[in-house]
């Protein structure tokens, strides 16, 4: 049991510490990630991408972003 618990402290404290990075994509421009080969439109249903954040260090994690001001709305798609 003890060792159970030490290796999910390890895989969590492992994690903690990653800083996420923008990735800096011009607003107008669409965005392919290279391990899946699916391009991120700017805007998508009336949406506009706002952020893709790379939670690793090689696009294995990454958040991204759209909003409407407009509307007030919110959507995030996670590829991992």
């Amino acid at each position: 049991m003890r060792a159970l618990l030490a290796a999910a402290l390890l895989i969590v404290s492992g994690s903690a510490g990653a800083v996420p990075r923008t990735l800096e994509v011009k607003p107008t421009a669409g965005w392919q990630h290279a391990a899946t080969g699916i391009i991120i439109m700017p805007t998508v249903a009336g949406l506009t991408r706002s952020s893709i954040r790379d939670m690793s260090d090689q696009e294995l994690d990454l958040a991204l972003t759209y909003q409407s001001a407009a509307t007030a709305t919110t959507a995030s798609i996670y590829l991992f």
